[in-house]
């Protein structure tokens, strides 16, 4: 890890591991520019993909636990590290950005527990991912094929154009709370609250998507009114009905592709 560009950041090259999986890590991180995949210990593909204003590493806020999962930088990262010390300075000086902060850190604890509940308790024939193997660590994105006009049918009749250059839109509602906002919001047309604040995600795949439920859903995912299993990332199709608890939507090409 090299210095930053000024005194406080560092600066993380794409590709690098920041947080080895099963080992301890002394300081907590603050992304404030760039992409960072977790990846939980024995999975392929990352549960979580990170943003500017997410943190990382709460594992440092113990003094014996082993992270759960791997960091790595997906791009060129700035990070801003802070050890207890630091940690103690910021809910001292700013407490609204030291429970901000914890948050955030709860709701990602949350996850982590989600995913080895759902490791072990698959159901048998469930599609869960594949092991990590050493040389699978660096996560890159497949690179994006030209630009389709694709777009959503909602439950009002109205449509919403995905965006052109998008490989990763997550589905579910906006929480101020917690500051989660969705690429694809669906929360003014679920009265009954069904669908997760981080429900689903919409991933690039060739010249179509895939699509894959978040961990900690309840109410389930479903194509065409096939749930989908724990971890399994489903190929849809222009005419597919994506159904989110209790939110029904339908995919479109709008140059007609093969409906299915």
């Amino acid at each position: 890890m090299t210095t930053a560009r000024d005194e406080r950041l560092f600066v993380v090259p794409a590709g690098q591991r920041i947080v080895a999986a099963g080992e301890r890590n002394e300081r907590l991180y603050l992304l404030a520019e760039g992409k960072v995949a977790l990846i939980p210990a024995g999975f392929l593909e990352p549960w979580r993909r990170l943003g500017p204003g997410s943190a990382f590493g709460e594992s440092a806020l113990t003094s014996d636990a082993l992270s759960p999962y791997d960091a790595v930088a997906e791009t060129e990262v700035q990070l801003l590290p802070l050890d207890r010390a630091a940690l103690v300075t910021l809910f001292k000086r700013h407490p609204e950005s030291g429970l901000a902060l914890l948050g955030r850190l709860a709701e990602a604890i949350v996850q982590a527990l989600v995913v080895q509940i759902d490791r072990s308790s698959a159901p048998a024939g469930a599609a869960m991912p594949r092991p990590v193997t050493e040389e699978h660590h660096i996560v890159r994105d497949t690179p994006a094929p030209a630009p389709s006009a694709w777009r959503i049918e909602l439950p009002d009749g109205s449509t919403l154009p995905l965006p052109e250059t998008a490989s990763d839109l997550l589905i579910g509602r906006p929480d101020p709370a917690s500051g989660i906002t969705p690429q694809i919001d669906l929360g003014a047309h679920d009265p009954y609250r069904s669908l997760s604040r981080r429900h689903a995600r919409l991933l690039r795949h060739g010249a179509g998507w895939l699509l894959r439920e978040e961990p900690g859903v309840v109410n389930g995912t479903f194509v065409n009114d096939r749930r989908l299993a724990p971890g399994e990332a489903a190929e849809v199709h222009d005419g597919d009905r994506l159904r989110f608890g209790a939110v029904e939507i339908v995919l479109r090409h709008v140059s007609g592709g093969t409906k299915r």
